[in-house]
């Protein structure tokens, strides 16, 4: 992201440089007597008790994520995103699945993709978490997406990831009945 631009926030859909290959054969390229391509992770591994670290060259591209969060408490730059997958090449009982929003797996964009700064139509891959440092977005949000959708999102992440958030939930459901707020649900 150029210096000087608003951080974008929740909800802001936006490209960015993301990690694309994190799988072997891993192509380690420093230290030298490590140098080369691993099958398993084994080598680099033991590399690393050696050495105070073993540099990996990884792929990288740039593609389209939504923001999870704001960093409201900014204890790391990072953000937490999630990739957008483009349905075009997906089989078609897949696509209609995810179109009619009938996949845990995805939250579907809409059937214009221009809206949300794409070309092809996509959808929210609601597995696929991945940190995003701001200084790898690549300028402005493109779209944002609202409250509604963002709660949905989030719901399904938590379905996905199989989060126990029930002490979460009890605990904010207590305070909601000790502030005397539960008459005005």
């Amino acid at each position: 992201m150029s210096e000087g631009s608003p951080r974008p926030g929740r909800g802001s859909i936006v490209w960015a440089l993301t990690l694309f290959e994190n799988e072997a054969p891993f192509r380690v390229v420093a230290p030298t007597d490590v140098r080369g391509s691993h099958r398993s992770v084994a080598s680099p591994t033991a590399a690393t008790r050696r050495h105070r670290g073993v540099e990996v060259a990884v792929g990288v591209k740039v593609r389209p994520v939504l923001l999870l969060q704001d960093r409201p408490l900014g204890r790391l730059p990072d953000l937490v995103a999630l990739k957008l997958a483009r349905i075009g090449k997906l089989p078609s009982s897949a696509r209609a699945r995810i179109v009619a929003q009938r996949s845990p797996l995805f939250w579907f964009l809409g059937r214009d993709p221009t809206r949300y700064g794409l070309r092809q139509e996509a959808a929210v891959d609601v597995a696929s978490i991945v940190r995003i440092h701001p200084s790898a977005i690549s300028g402005r949000p493109v779209a944002v997406l609202d409250d509604d959708v963002m709660a949905e999102v989030g719901e399904r992440v938590a379905r996905v990831l199989d989060l126990d958030l029930s002490a979460l939930v009890r605990r904010e459901a207590s305070a909601i009945l000790q502030d005397g707020l539960g008459d005005r649900l």
